[in-house]
């Protein structure tokens, strides 16, 4: 998914990503915090939002939207059971655009100075991945 964000970048396309600012998994937050490191360095816009949300949505080129319960990343698209809905329809997009702008203007941009990964942090991320990728 990395790799596609990138590509979708260098092409040009604007990516911005309004995430909770804690999740309700404590420890994953630092995870989170790797990644958007990772890809802050890829021209990729984080937002942090206080509120959490278990729900996704992604708005593509202002004309297609999806919504769903999927995370991204290689568990929810490969062996947990999720659920998301891919639409064309104006008004839905339109809709889903002006949700995310409120979110947006609720939320605070991440910037790399905001996020410290200690060595121990970075144990535990490896670990994670090491697990999540063998389940």
């Amino acid at each position: 998914m990395i790799a596609l964000l990138d590509d979708a970048q260098r092409r040009g396309v604007k990516i911005d990503i309004i995430i909770p600012y804690d999740t309700d998994i404590k420890s994953l937050n630092k995870i989170n915090y790797y990644y958007i490191n990772k890809l802050t360095d890829m021209n990729i816009n984080f937002y942090a939002i206080k509120q959490m949300n278990h729900a996704k949505m992604m708005i593509i080129d202002d004309k297609e939207g999806v919504i769903g319960s999927q995370n991204i990343d290689h568990l929810s698209f490969s062996h947990n059971f999720e659920i998301g809905a891919f639409f064309k329809e104006k008004e839905l997009v339109d809709k889903l655009i002006t949700i995310f702008d409120q979110r947006k203007k609720k939320s605070v941009s991440y910037t790399t100075l905001d996020i410290r990964l200690t060595m121990w942090d970075k144990v535990i991320r490896a670990l994670y991945r090491t697990i999540f990728y063998i389940i």
